[in-house]
């Protein structure tokens, strides 16, 4: 009897595990098919097309294709990606998807195809988020219907399909699976799923920063709730051991983590804290904003639009609203609420939603087995013995006297209530409700938080919450019919708002774009696959705008966002081309602009003259592809004789219509022991203030400085006072000058703290680090009380040309009549970065301090172009001072300035402005012709070549 009691129990086993996983496989097939119809026709198109504009898309197609090509052929040189050399670990410019890399291995070695890749990973984890909601809505409400709708909230809410480019974003398809994990450990102990949830954590971690911080921020939150409600030492077990687990995990994710600190440490101040500006914050107008293709609001305007990519499409839905409201209700609605509606009855079968829910099908949800009477530990007894093979927990006592720990549906609901609220408020930003968002200010210090440019991305968990509380609202809202004897309304109701909710959410025809895969893909980029390994460059590169304060390290503009999209599609879709050969390629755009490259933009922007050029060969450029059709109008015809006439270059080939491929000499470039230094220091500083200073650092061979280190360097600071004694030692930092062209002179600012005392100080600055370890600069500088440019009161200074600089330069010429300024004018070609070599002296009763031009109180040079017979048409520059000049001071500097776009004769007007107070002093006055091509360029070019 025993024997075939065992045999009836092993063919009911059997038999649950087959219809578990027929069960499986049909959420997700649902959910594939649902992801199929909904981005129709796109989904007929994966081989060769990208949704949205081809931005982001094409660059997570490269990273994904990297990140293969990396672990297949060099996996220690993972962030070594080929882009934006000569930086290093460009790979953590953007997301390094490597999750995601892993699982496109085996699709691009059958495919051979980065964007079919790319699209079948989109699309298939966008099908699996539903799947995964699937799974946790069902063990919480022990609801499949219920679950079936939080699944298709969770994955087809407009938000997914608002962030869908996205891809660090959009697939978020694993939250609820790790949750899924946690909560069962805690109910059930289970090693399996302690093993489920470290692997669900850490590919997640490693498949985006922003899901690991949107991850660490729910699991804190569950674990410090377990932590205050738990009473039993089992129940702290399992939160020592969940924490072990995170904690190794995270072991795994420090060598992933380490070439963004070393990124992070190195860049701008003003950019090292990005969590401090948030980009995108979430508005109150947002929460009613779909997608344009939405069929029901965004055709028919009836809500606000967003548009693909921007991910400001929060709005939920209609349908949801009443199901959150069910859910908050059950919280008081009678005895228990949600306990008691939830619970099975011992006099019939668990049904919910009209479907049976009996022990064959696995159900072991907290909910599922909560029955009548209250035992001592707050879990029901009756009916209990029938799901005790189901969840070991719910046998009594365990071995340590601890009675099994359970959870009510009212004490998850309250967590997913309490989530999504907090998610919500951090999702606003740095304000929330016209205040300062103290939650969002404190939490944002903590580092991986920190990582959250995007604060509106938050919304991700308001969506979850929502979808798992819309789960207990149906689910509540069908108990409480079936009790009442309407078991086939309450069957009904949940796929009755599935088709309301698919009304609401269908977005047929999401904009797609073309890309070229395989032949189609222009033959000078598979060429390059068969050619000696070198450097490529594609011109011409982005155009910058807007250049008001020139400054190593750049600050870039692109003037407006139409120009910005196109430049970003264009370098992104070299990026995408480099994966048929990768060739290192000096173009490239990601998150972030590494330093080196914004220079490489400010240095192009007269491409093709000789300075541009010998740049070019001084980085190591070996193939220089140019893109004639990129030039405006029909300039490219006339720019290629010029292009051609240059020494150092040789045509390779002509790929027709508009592309051709060069091959560059290699330049001989200067090392920084031929550089000469000087140190530039205000002589007199306010006691205890920070003060700006530089080294000066000029090029007098006839060769390029080139210095391809992103790193800041070291200075020591050592004050002593008139007795000899240090009365203050620190350490500050410079960038050291990423190109220094022959002739020209360029500046390493740093910031330095004066004395708090006043006195007479001998200050000694020596270089800690790099090329110029060990050298020292001494200077002694006044501490006494100041009066600063803002005041107003007191400036005055003469600004003149510095003629015996000026007269060494290649552009400058002499004018035969002599009736300008100092019988001097300029040739430059358009767009040409020069050295205006110039003389300041601070002539007044109070200090200059060096600024940006809308720096109030901050002095610069301005320079004033006019076209000559449309003064009109002028535009205005700014140069910074090298350092604050004291009063009485006089210093001499280069000014850098970037000569007009358009080729005419222009007068430009040089003079010294306090930016919101007045202008300093007298204006210099030089004719400048502006020329492509034009003779100055030239002769100081082969000047240098002699």
């Amino acid at each position: 009897m025993k024997s075939k009691t065992n045999f009836v129990n092993k063919a009911r086993a059997r038999r649950g595990k087959s219809g578990a996983l027929r069960e499986h496989f049909l959420i997700i097939a649902v959910f594939l098919v649902l992801t199929f119809l909904f981005t129709l026709p796109f989904s007929l198109h994966l081989s060769d097309n990208v949704l949205g504009i081809p931005v982001d898309n094409l660059l997570n197609a490269y990273i994904m294709a990297w990140d293969a090509h990396a672990l297949v052929n060099h996996p220690t040189a993972l962030f070594d990606a080929n882009f934006n050399h000569p930086s290093r670990d460009t790979l953590a410019f953007s997301e390094h998807l490597f999750a995601l890399g892993v699982l496109s291995i085996p699709l691009r070695a059958a495919s051979k195809n980065p964007i079919l890749a790319h699209n079948l990973i989109l699309l298939v984890c966008f099908a699996l988020s539903g799947y995964t909601m699937y799974l946790l809505a069902k063990y919480l409400t022990a609801n499949r219907a219920a679950a079936l709708l939080a699944g298709f909230l969770f994955a087809f809410a407009p938000y997914h399909f608002s962030t869908i480019v996205h891809i660090h974003v959009t697939l978020y398809f694993l939250h609820p699976l790790v949750l899924f994990f946690l909560i069962r450990y805690f109910e059930e102990v289970r090693k399996r799923f302690l093993l489920g949830f470290g692997l669900t954590f850490l590919t997640q971690a490693l498949l985006s920063w922003y899901q690991l911080a949107f991850s660490m921020l729910y699991i804190g939150l569950y674990l410090f709730w377990r932590l205050i409600t738990t009473r039993c030492r089992r129940h702290f077990l399992s939160l020592i051991s969940t924490v072990l687990t995170i904690i190794i995990c995270m072991l795994f994710v420090i060598p992933f983590a380490v070439p963004y600190l070393k990124l992070r440490k190195n860049v701008l101040e003003a950019e090292s804290n990005p969590a401090e500006k948030p980009v995108v914050e979430a508005g109150p107008s947002d929460y009613f904003r779909v997608v344009e293709e939405n069929l029901l609001y965004g055709r028919t305007r009836i809500l606000d639009i967003g548009y693909i990519g921007e991910g400001n499409a929060l709005f939920m839905g209609f349908t949801v609203l009443p199901l959150l409201l069910l859910a908050l209700i059950s919280l008081f609605a009678g005895k228990n609420g949600c306990n008691r509606l939830l619970r099975s009855s011992p006099e019939e079968p668990r049904t919910h939603g009209g479907m049976y829910l009996g022990r064959e099908h696995g159900i072991t949800s907290p909910e599922a087995t909560l029955c009548g009477g209250e035992r001592p530990d707050g879990c029901h007894t009756d009916g209990q013995a029938a799901d005790e093979s189901l969840n070991p927990r719910s046998r009594g006592p365990n071995a340590d006297g601890c009675l099994p720990e359970r959870k009510r549906p009212s004490s998850y609901v309250i967590f997913f209530l309490f989530l999504g609220a907090l998610s919500l408020v951090l999702s606003t930003g740095m304000t929330f409700s016209g205040r300062e968002n103290i939650l969002y200010k404190y939490l944002h210090k903590i580092p991986i938080f920190s990582l959250v440019r995007f604060p509106i991305r938050y919304h991700t968990l308001v969506v979850l919450s929502s979808s798992v509380l819309a789960a207990y609202g149906v689910a509540w809202l069908c108990r409480l019919l079936e009790v009442r004897g309407k078991r086939s309304i309450a069957a009904a109701i949940p796929f009755a708002l599935l088709a309301l909710t698919a009304v609401e959410f269908v977005t047929p025809g999401m904009p797609f774009k073309p890309v070229p895969v395989g032949d189609q893909v222009p033959r000078v980029y598979r060429d390059l696959a068969r050619m000696e390994k070198g450097v490529l460059l594609e011109a011409p590169m982005p155009k910058v705008k807007d250049l008001y304060d020139f400054a190593d390290p750049l600050v870039i503009e692109y003037g407006n966002l139409t120009s910005a999209l196109r430049m970003a599609a264009r370098e992104q879709l070299a990026l995408y081309y480099s994966t048929y050969n990768w060739q290192k390629l000096v173009n490239g755009m990601s998150g972030y602009y590494p330093l080196f490259y914004r220079r490489v933009l400010v240095e192009m922007l007269a491409f093709p003259n000789m300075r541009s050029l010998l740049f070019l060969r001084s980085m190591g450029v070996k193939y220089l592809l140019v893109h004639w059709d990129y030039f405006p109008g029909k300039s490219g015809e006339q720019i290629r004789p010029l292009l051609e006439a240059l020494p150092g270059l040789e045509i390779l080939r002509d790929y027709p219509p508009s592309l051709t491929l060069y091959q560059l000499d290699e330049s001989e470039t200067l090392p920084a022991s031929g550089l000469h230094l000087r140190a530039l220091l205000p002589q007199q500083v306010h006691p205890g203030d920070d003060f700006n200073a530089c080294l000066a650092i000029s090029n007098p061979s006839t060769l390029p400085f080139l210095n391809p280190e992103e790193y800041r360097f070291t200075l020591q600071m050592v004050w002593k006072d008139e007795a000899g004694l240090t009365v203050l030692s620190e350490e500050t930092y410079y960038y050291l000058p990423f190109y220094i062209h022959p002739g020209d002179e360029s500046y390493a600012a740093f910031q330095c703290r004066a004395p708090s005392q006043e006195g007479n100080y001998e200050l000694t600055i020596r270089a800690q680090n790099g090329p110029f370890s060990g050298e020292s600069w001494k200077t002694t500088i006044s501490v006494s009380t100041t009066t600063s440019a803002s005041s107003g009161e007191g400036i005055s200074g003469s600004l003149q040309p510095d003629l015996e600089a000026l007269i060494s330069k290649p552009f400058a010429f002499r004018e035969k009549n002599e009736r300008e300024y100092q019988g001097f004018f300029l040739r430059l070609n358009p767009d040409e970065l020069f050295s205006l070599p110039l003389i300041a002296q601070n002539t007044g009763s109070t200090s200059w301090a060096k600024g940006t031009h809308d720096e109030k109180g901050k002095v610069v040079v301005a320079a004033l172009w006019e076209p000559v017979g449309a003064p009109e048409l002028n535009t205005v520059q700014h140069s910074l001072l090298p350092c604050d000049i004291s009063p009485g001071q006089r210093v001499s500097f280069s000014a850098t300035l970037d000569a007009p776009s358009s080729p005419g004769e222009y007068q430009l007007t040089v003079f010294l402005i306090c930016h919101q107070v007045s202008r300093i002093g007298n204006v210099i006055t030089l004719r400048v012709e502006i020329e492509q091509g034009g003779p100055g360029s030239t002769l100081m070019y082969h000047s240098c070549a002699e």
